[in-house]
């Protein structure tokens, strides 16, 4: 199975692979930092990946020492409506650390996606204190990997 990660913060993303490597076998896991990187990899790999897991509120470009990029407070709601436009079919999970977007709660977003995308499969609220959000990815994840294969 071929999971690619869009996530900016380099903890969480760490934590997020290191737990499904930990918990999950046969997986292949590649990272991205941004929405444009996102997009690059999975256009210039269409059908490669199985699942993305997708930050909600990503930069627009990677940063570098020293740079900066305007950050996309509903990058992932950008970025599913760039994968349903292009009609890609990759499935999508969300793991986000906030309860709160623009005027809408996760429970709200996480219905208009369901709603919305085809291919968005759940939201998980992360958070580096608590267990919670690795029990589910990884019940998710496994139950997800019997399907694929």
């Amino acid at each position: 199975m071929k999971i690619l990660i869009i996530e900016d913060d380099t903890n969480k993303a760490n934590n997020i692979r290191k737990v499904i490597l930990e918990n999950i076998n046969d997986i292949c896991i590649d990272m991205r930092e941004s929405y444009q990187s996102g997009l690059k990899a999975i256009f210039n790999n269409v059908n490669y990946y199985d699942l993305l897991l997708l930050d909600m509120s990503i930069p627009t470009h990677d940063l570098s020492i020293g740079s900066q990029s305007a950050v996309r407070p509903m990058g992932g709601l950008d970025f599913l409506i760039e994968l349903k436009r292009k009609n890609v079919p990759i499935d999508v999970v969300v793991i986000t650390q906030f309860k709160d977007f623009i005027g809408k709660t996760l429970n709200e977003l996480n219905q208009e996606m369901s709603i919305l995308f085809e291919n968005y499969k759940k939201t998980i609220l992360y958070s580096q204190n608590e267990s919670a959000w690795r029990i589910d990815l990884i019940n998710f994840i496994k139950t997800y990997h019997i399907c694929v294969k």
